[in-house]
């Protein structure tokens, strides 16, 4: 931001998080339940994952992107 275009870049990583319990220090694991919202976001990467609690929602994204 240090730069002469500093009041040109936008403030936006893409990437689509949802924060559960603000105390708890990090995102919450995304399950098939967000999977609408998370469809629906204009963002194009997505944080965080965790097979051992939900992989249903990473064959969603599979077939939702295929479509």
């Amino acid at each position: 931001m240090n730069s002469p275009y500093g009041d040109a870049i936008v403030n936006d990583d893409l990437r689509y998080v949802r924060w559960g319990d603000p105390d708890a220090g990090s995102p919450s694991v995304l399950t098939a339940m967000e999977f609408t919202d998370l469809a629906r976001s204009p963002k194009l990467f997505a944080r965080k994952f965790d097979t051992s609690v939900d992989s249903t929602v990473l064959d969603m994204i599979d077939a939702h992107v295929n479509a």
